[in-house]
């Protein structure tokens, strides 16, 4: 009998605060708009970054007050190039709005379309943080059950 592990949801809360308190300032409020890219149906990721975000909201000592959140759903299976156009236009939309992101929040699993949406935020240089997680089977400890992340 084997057991999957899976990442998400609580586990993701402490290191979004982390990641938003290393972009703002250190005694200044800072304003930070976040662009997140998750797969399509990933509940966890999305519940966790919701509650990063409404914990920043409520803790303002933090230093950080989220004033933009743009997301941005990847369907697995789906399209490179659709997928590559949709995130530039998000992104060009948030620029134009006067909201480009200071950080990117990549929250999607292991595969090509997570591979894609690295590309996309190596290749314009943006600051992200990764917790893209692997699939059932990518580990396996000594006793033989198969861990997820």
């Amino acid at each position: 009998m084997s057991q999957t592990w899976r990442v998400g949801g609580p586990r993701l809360l402490p290191c979004l605060c982390l990641a938003a308190m290393l972009v703002a300032r250190t005694s200044a409020q800072q304003k930070v708009n976040i662009m997140v890219l998750r797969d399509e149906g990933n509940m966890q990721a999305d519940q966790g970054i919701k509650a990063a975000i409404a914990y920043l909201g409520k803790n303002t000592g933090e230093g950080v007050t989220v004033d933009g959140v743009d997301t941005m759903e990847i369907k697995k299976g789906g399209d490179i190039e659709a997928t590559i156009n949709a995130t530039c236009d998000l992104m060009d939309k948030a620029i134009d709005a006067g909201k480009p992101p200071h950080i990117v929040l990549d929250v999607t699993t292991t595969g090509i379309m997570a591979e894609t949406a690295k590309m996309f935020t190596r290749a314009l240089a943006l600051p992200t943080f990764s917790a893209s997680y692997g699939q059932d089977g990518d580990i396996r400890c000594c006793c033989g059950c198969r861990l997820v992340g």
